[in-house]
């Protein structure tokens, strides 16, 4: 059994009690559902309805569009889920793989060849902390130069 107190959940009994119960009430349909994080490409409220409540999927993964309809399409499907959704988007170097508004940084290996790790936390925190915090998304990124870097020897 997972540690739920410790690192990285550290969850406090309430919260414990909250996921043990959440989990025993869902049938292998719904947790099958939870699996799926399909790509947020409509704020058509009866898209996201059939995606949330039908399906039940997990998170969902957002494409740069109006930060305004970010935001609003993240109130509208989280108020639908019985079980707070995972949110992703491309924020890999800059809260612009999110919203048009956001902050470009540097791609991620421009970013490497300066050879200075302040930059890389700069460019993490634009992106994470800045940009994509303040319009709601940011439970994890989809970035392919880590999926890349994974390949590599």
């Amino acid at each position: 059994m997972l540690d739920l107190k410790a690192k990285p959940f550290y969850l406090n009994e309430e919260d414990i009690t909250w996921v043990e119960e959440t989990l025993a009430s869902m049938t292998l349909e719904q947790k099958a559902g939870q699996v799926f994080c399909p790509m947020g490409f409509s704020a058509d409220p009866t898209v996201l309805r059939h995606l949330i409540c039908d399906i039940g999927v997990g998170g969902m993964m957002y494409r740069p569009g109006p930060a305004a309809e970010i935001q609003n399409t993240h109130r509208a499907i989280q108020s639908m889920a019985r079980i707070p959704l995972l949110l992703a988007a491309n924020t890999e170097h800059g809260g612009d793989g999110l919203a048009f508004e956001g902050t470009s940084f540097g791609q991620p290996m421009a970013v490497a060849a300066t050879d200075d790790p302040e930059n890389a936390y700069r460019m993490g925190f634009t992106a994470c902390a800045g940009d994509a915090s303040r319009w709601g998304v940011g439970d994890y990124n989809m970035g392919s130069v880590a999926e890349l870097l994974q390949l590599l020897p």
